[in-house]
């Protein structure tokens, strides 16, 4: 389920069997006008998975919503397969943030932040890469 107040959904999306040529575009509830792009493209008797992540807008008359097209020549029909596998919110990187620090207080594990903002341990990946001075065939880090 996704929670009010979500800002995008993680989805995987299947087309199953559609009967023509065409593509699904899957776009938050508020966009406008046609779509001009594609998350899935489709011939007949396909079955095409593909894993999409949207915005979903969380004020206005489509509120929560996102759009779902199939662009294809009239009568041409497909059934849509939508597993919803997460969602993000405004708080989504302090959640992550706190995780992070979670497992490596209980795991061997030793997480590396890069952020050219001065937040980060390394300002850049190869800054990172060059401080590893202990790595062997036996011991990486």
């Amino acid at each position: 389920m996704v929670p009010a107040g979500a800002t995008g959904v993680l989805l995987n999306v299947t087309a199953v069997l559609p009967t023509g040529a065409g593509f699904i575009s899957v776009r938050p509830g508020d966009a406008t006008g046609a779509p001009s792009t594609s998350n899935l493209n489709v011939a007949p008797g396909d079955i095409v998975p593909n894993q999409v992540t949207v915005a979903i807008p969380t004020s206005g008359v489509n509120n929560g919503e996102i759009d779902i097209t199939y662009g294809s020549a009239p009568n041409n029909t497909v059934d849509i397969v939508v597993d919803v596998v997460g969602y993000t919110t405004n708080t989504g990187l302090i959640d992550l943030v706190n995780r992070v620090e979670q497992l490596e207080t209980v795991s061997p594990a030793r997480v590396i932040w890069v952020a050219d903002d001065n937040t980060g341990d390394y300002a850049s990946l190869s800054e990172a890469l060059d401080a590893i001075n202990d790595a062997t065939s036996t011991s990486r880090m």
